[in-house]
């Protein structure tokens, strides 16, 4: 019973999330909103500076090595016990019962149990993970590949039985780091260093004498929130490369989830796309309006994702003011809703503030939105199908298309 007992406060001391707390102190701010997005030591740093990110990291090394020590020193456990009080530090800091069962990544804590278990290895392979981080700059790739080797360098020690438990602190570590190696792939990962860089968010009301404004801002490499006949959308030129990885970094977007393309008119996705008899009938019903059409794109279309599609989605919205815009530039915009992924999008300025002031360089102030997205339909090959149903339902297409 002592034993459970130990593992239940390895896990709840590991849950508090120390970064999160310390970041919240001094700048007020959600860390899982900005940056990685992660609650980690590397992230403090991005957001609070250096000082802040040193305590983070010591406290969080503290989750794995304070129950080795207690479970070696104090009750003098089998080594088993003594590994898995760590590790459940570990569980803790990756799944804390505190923030819903979502954490960090657990790199701070995986080295303040193997510091607990052997100082020496621990000392390895702090030098595999400056090595790796001096050659590429990335703590991801440098954490990764000290997992890796973690199980590797314990049998050069001939310690067979905590080269095994290991690897369950390995293949954790790395499952951890899931969206660092696809961000590691698109080349979106955040380098050592990089210090996230607050913008002045500018506030426009849906007028006139802002459209040249918001323009300028769009032609010279911006992104901005605007209001559309659903919901807010994050917004930017379609055909600048950069400007598209940065929405998926500012939103935390799955990487198999392509942007939408806002166009004016009609005659804008015939350019880009084929469009069939069918996808006409629906085009001609439903837009401008609540409704985004997936079509076979042609080439020469703007890549409005990270990975590679045949297909591209279409919104002409139904709001006089993103016409506006669109009317007044030379490019569609590359748009997705204004949210972090898997999170509500806000409904209303003070929302949206909260998540991207500092972040966007502008916000257009639409008043109260709803929280119903466009229904997506996809048209290819003479075959209609709803990937989504949003305002418009699925029996109304096809009593159109029928």
């Amino acid at each position: 019973m002592l034993k459970v007992i130990l593992l239940l406060l390895s896990y709840l001391y590991g849950s508090i999330p120390f970064g999160f707390i310390f970041v919240k102190k001094k700048k007020g701010i959600d860390i899982r909103k900005v940056g990685s997005g992660n609650i980690g030591a590397t992230n403090v740093l991005r957001i609070a500076g250096l000082s802040t990110a040193i305590i983070s990291g010591i406290f969080d090394l503290s989750k794995g090595l304070l129950p080795v020590l207690i479970g070696r020193y104090i009750f003098h456990f089998d080594i088993y016990t003594i590994f898995f009080m760590g590790f459940s530090g570990v569980i803790g800091h990756d799944f804390s019962i505190f923030l819903g069962f979502k954490g960090g990544k657990g790199v701070a804590a995986t080295f303040g149990v193997v510091i607990g278990l052997i100082p020496t290895v621990a000392f390895i392979e702090v030098l595999i993970f400056i090595s790796v981080l001096a050659l590429t700059k990335f703590v991801s790739l440098s954490s990764i590949i000290s997992f890796l080797f973690a199980p590797f360098v314990l049998l050069i020690f001939k310690n067979y039985d905590l080269a095994c438990l290991s690897i369950f602190l390995s293949l954790l570590g790395i499952y951890r780091h899931k969206d660092n190696i696809n961000r590691l792939r698109y080349g979106i990962e955040s380098k050592f260093g990089e210090k996230e860089t607050l913008k002045e968010t500018m506030i426009f009301n849906p007028s006139k004498e802002n459209l040249e404004k918001i323009k300028k801002i769009l032609e010279n490499g911006g992104i901005g929130i605007i209001p559309t006949d659903t919901i807010y959308g994050l917004c930017a030129n379609c055909l600048d490369k950069n400007l598209i990885k940065k929405i998926y970094k500012i939103k935390k977007r799955d990487f198999n989830k392509p942007l939408v393309l806002f166009v004016k008119n009609k005659s804008e996705i015939e350019k880009y796309a084929y469009v069939d008899d069918l996808a006409i009938k629906i085009i001609d019903r439903y837009m401008p309006g609540e409704i985004t059409i997936v079509l076979k794109k042609k080439e020469g279309c703007p890549e409005v994702s990270l990975k590679k599609f045949d297909t591209i989605a279409f919104r002409i919205p139904n709001n006089k003011f993103v016409i506006d815009i669109l009317n007044l530039i030379d490019f569609p915009l590359a748009t997705t809703s204004a949210n972090i992924s898997k999170e509500e999008t806000p409904q209303n300025l003070e929302g949206l503030k909260d998540i991207f002031y500092g972040i966007v360089d502008f916000i257009v102030d639409g008043g109260e939105l709803g929280k119903t997205p466009s229904t997506v339909v996809q048209v290819i090959d003479g075959k209609v199908d709803i990937l989504r149903e949003g305002k418009i339902k699925k029996e109304d297409i096809f009593k159109t298309i029928s």
